[in-house]
This record gives C-alpha cells, structure tokens and sequence, in this order.
C-alpha cells in the first residue's frame, strides 16, 4: 500500500468518526439505509463504521458516488478495491468511495471478501448506467419517446373529449324528447331534466375521471425519460397521492360515517332539484296556488335551498371525519366568531330583503322612487337593490335602507290602469276657461304615449286673486318613460296657447305693459299685428283747453 492510499483511508477513518460524534448509532437488527444514485438503488449501509452511524455512512457514499459518476474522466475500470487492514475500500483512481468493515460483512451474513466484491460490481454498474443515460444519443432517444407518448396522449385527450360532447349531445337530445322521464300513468316521478341532470353528472365525473388517470400515467412516464427530471416526476405525483392517500385513509377509518354523510348529500342534491322544478313550474304559470304570487317562486326556491344545506350540513357535521379534532372544532368556532362580529348588518339586509321580497313593492324592471333616488330597478337581490337613473347611473341601496324609506312604484298602476301624469298652468280671468281647457287636452293628446282611454282632463284648482290655476291630468303606460313624456307635454302646451293667441302669462305684468310687444312668439302673431300705445284722452282735452285759454 502506497503512503497516499493510506493518507486517504486514514482520512476517510477519521472523518466517518466525527460524523460518529452527531448522534448515536441506533440500528435496528436487519434495518439498513439505502444509497442511491440517480434514484436507483446501489447498496444498503447496515451497520457503523470506525464511530459513524449507518444513515450518515449513506449519505457520504451517496455523494461520493455523485461525484465519482460526473467525473468522466475517471473510468469506470478504474474503480477497485482495496484492502487495508480489517476493512476492504472501494476506490476510483485515488478517491475514495466506501469502506466495507467487518460489522457490514456481517449484517449481511456473507464475507468480507464477498460482499465487498458485489458491492463493487453493483457500484461499477451504477456509474456506467449514470453516464449512459446522459450521453447525447440517449437524451435524443429520451426526446423521441417523449413526444410519441405526447402525441399519444393528446389523441386519447381529443377521442375523450369528443366522445363526451357526443355523448353530451345525445343526454341532451333525449332530455329534450322525455326520455328520461319517469312517470307513474300521468304523474310524473323524476322529470326529464332531472333524469338528463344525472346522467350529466355521471358523464362530467367520468370524463375528469378519465383525463386523471391519462395524466397519472403520463406524468412520470414521460418525466422518467430524462434522469434530470425523474425525481421531479415522483415529487409532483407525491403532490398528488399523499393527501389523496391521507383521506383514501380517513375514509377507511370511518368508512360508515362517510357513507352517511355521502347518502346525506346525494338526498339533498335531490331535493335541492325537486324544489327547483316546482317553484320554476309556479314561476311559468304551471301550477297555481291561491295567495302565491308567481314572482315569490325564485326568492323563495332560494331560501328553501338555504335551509335544505343547512338542514343536511347540521345532519351531517357529527359525521364528517375530523370533526371531533381541536383543530376542526377551533376553525368553527373561529368562523363562528367571524360572523357574529361582522355579519350582523348582512343579516339585517337578508332579513330586510325578504320582507322586500314578499311586501311585493316592486320588481326588477319597474320605475320607481326610493327615497331621493328615481329610476328603473335593475337587481333586486336579498342584500341590496339596484336603480339605474335617466342619466344611467346605477345606484346601489342597502335593503335596509330601502325598507326604511318611502318607496313609490310609478310601474305598480301601469301594469292595470296607467299613471296619471298631471301638471298645472296659471291663465288669466280674461281667457275662456272652456278654451283653456280645449287647448291642455288637445296638448296631451299630442303628446306620444299618453293613452287616449282613459281620456285626459283638467281640473281648476285655485280660483287666485289675479288668475286661474289649470291642472290637466293625463295616463300613460310608459312609467319609465315619465321625465320624457313631462317634456313633450310641457312643449306641446306652450305650441297650442301659442297658436290660440293665449299667453301663459300672470296679469301682474300685464297690468304694467301697455305700448309692449304681447310674450306669444312672431310666428304666431297675426301679420298686421301691432303694439298697444299709451293713450291718455282725457288729460289731452284738457291740455287743449288750457292752451287756448293761454292764447287768448
């Protein structure tokens, strides 16, 4: 033996009893730590050497053995072994990898000699299967098969696909036939829909089902082509199987409770469908029932759907693995404790709400006043309402603060006799009351959608000092349409006095004017018309008098 050989088993000696010192050499009879390289198994380290336990003797074999394969330039012959003293060293020109004691010859029960000769055919072998699947023509091959099996793989992906959008199709086709209809004489069990609702279910289910199990085989065959990404391809299927593992063994351990909880769900999903189906049949008119209004069937199947899960989650919760834990039972009353600090205003609007709900004061779509804001309702949901103005902005208002203002509904009366529009004019003493009457009419019954029966009308509201207040009243079915409506309403008015000669004006002015142009526009003046003049006769009799007095 050469001075540097024995330089290196001497330091080889040394280091394996300081990693000795980290922790106790506890080994359970025939137990032994793996060395690995490139995730393939190379030996198994059963006992301590020279003060070092077995799992840290793995790990500094495992990266010798890294390094000694990386290292091209060290051939794969030239790793041998030596013996030196009562150890037999396996090493590659003048690195050492492993030393091989009595205490491992006997763990497994074979010589020295022997073991240490296996261990090197099973080490040589490990280095030259490292190096070729490294080499160039292997990662070309790696990539080739790579994308056969991706190509594969995208093809089953498209017949999957497309056998279940066939298969969709014709679930689809046959809901809408009644096929799956399941009837007793006329009555019917299990609607169409329904029946059809299942077997989509089944059909979605086996189609990720389906996509999974492609997934779990491509994965790690196509990753375990090249070494560089094997390990990577174990890591990400551990991703997946250890908590499908961890609850494959909570339901094995409570395979009963699960089974109730799953009957539990599966009766309320049905029941969930069957409510659905009768309130959508009172909403389209099917079925009627005295004193329930059509309008009430969509937020009262919410409301049963709400009580059905919390029925079927209070049913359940005793049963749900993991719900006697601590951590499980501090979750909940930590979200317990969240809703009662915070969720006491979104209670007050859910409350407020159904009793918006079945006060029935509007509906989406109708034209109405909610406090100071006008405009059509867009939403109505069980938190808040939605208005959106003439100048299309969409308000939002707290159901609480809706069910505390005053609410009109200008669309509650279109929808059996119309609104009645009415504004008032003040005409003078000296115009016809019966012409001035004429001339509103005939305003609203120019004026676009304002109906015609019932008729327009005016009432005299005021008998003032100086003039006379007019209000015509007319109905329109076009609630929404109100602020448009006033507008052509209020031209129309000013067109017909004007085209009459009567002028909307208050006598206190007129009383003031004389020798003024009259307030009705040019073009409905007569052609020859022409201002009033002052004109004092008596005072110019007088003038007259007192002149020739003067002159005589």
């Amino acid at each position: 033996m050469t001075m540097p050989l024995r330089t290196l088993i001497a330091t080889l000696g040394v280091t394996l009893a300081l990693c000795g010192q980290q922790g106790p050499a506890v080994q359970e009879e025939g137990a032994g730590t793996p060395v690995l390289l490139d995730d393939q198994l190379v030996l198994v380290v059963r006992a301590p050497f020279e003060g070092a336990p077995a799992p840290e003797r793995a790990r500094l074999i495992s990266e010798r053995l890294l390094s000694v394969a990386r290292n091209r330039t060290i051939p794969v012959s030239s790793i041998r072994v030596a013996d030196v003293g009562k150890a037999s060293v396996l090493i590659a020109r003048t690195a050492v990898i492993l030393a091989i004691g009595e205490d491992d010859a006997a763990a497994a029960r074979v010589p020295r000699a022997q073991l240490a000769a296996d261990t090197l055919k099973r080490v040589q072998a490990a280095v030259q299967q490292y190096r070729d699947r490294r080499r160039v023509q292997a990662l070309i091959l790696a990539g080739v098969k790579a994308l056969a099996v991706t190509m594969v793989f995208a093809a089953l992906i498209w017949l999957i696909r497309r056998l279940y959008r066939s298969l969709r199709h014709r679930v689809s086709r046959g809901v809408e036939s009644g096929r799956y209809r399941v009837q007793i004489q006329k009555a019917v069990i299990v609607p169409s829909d329904l029946g059809g609702s299942v077997l989509m279910t089944a059909l979605t289910v086996g189609h990720w089902l389906a996509i999974f199990i492609l997934l779990d085989i491509y994965i790690p065959l196509v990753l375990g082509f090249f070494p560089g990404t094997a390990r990577t391809s174990q890591t990400i299927l551990g991703w997946i199987y250890v908590p499908l593992g961890l609850v494959a063994g909570a339901i094995r351990d409570n395979v009963d409770e699960v089974f109730f909880v799953v009957i539990i769900g599966i009766i309320s999903h049905y029941v969930i469908k069957v409510s659905n189906f009768f309130f959508r049949a009172i909403r389209d008119g099917k079925i009627r029932i005295e004193g329930f209004y059509a309008d009430w069937a969509d937020p009262t199947a919410k409301l049963v759907r709400v009580l059905i899960l919390l029925l079927a989650l209070v049913a359940a919760y005793p049963y749900i693995p993991g719900s006697r834990s601590p951590a499980f039972q501090g979750i909940s009353l930590f979200l317990g404790l969240l809703l009662s600090i915070g969720g006491s205003a979104t209670v007050a609007n859910l409350i407020a709400g159904i009793v918006l709900t079945y006060m029935r004061a509007f509906q989406v779509g109708d034209y109405v006043r909610i406090a100071d804001h006008v405009g059509d309702v867009v939403e109505k949901t069980l938190l808040a309402t939605r208005i959106r103005t003439i100048r299309n902005v969409v308000v939002t208002i707290s159901n609480v603060s809706v069910l505390g203002a005053n609410i009109v509904n200008y669309s509650g009366v279109v929808r059996e006799k119309g609104l009645a529009l009415n504004t008032s004019v003040t005409i003078g003493y000296d115009a016809p009351w019966r012409t001035v009457h004429e001339l509103l009419i005939a305003a609203a019954r120019s004026t676009r959608h304002i109906l015609h029966d019932p008729p327009p009308f005016v009432l005299q509201t005021a008998l003032n000092d100086f003039y006379v207040t007019y209000e015509i009243n007319a109905y329109t079915d076009q609630a929404n349409r109100m602020d448009f409506i006033y507008g052509e309403l209020h031209q129309n008015i000013q067109d017909k006095f004007n085209e009459a000669g009567v002028e909307i004006m208050s006598p206190h002015y007129a009383q003031l004017r004389d020798g003024n142009t009259v307030t009705i526009p040019a073009p409905y003046r007569p052609s020859d018309y022409r201002p009033g003049a002052l004109r004092v006769t008596n005072s110019d009799a007088a003038t007259g008098r007192d002149a020739r007095r003067m002159e005589s």
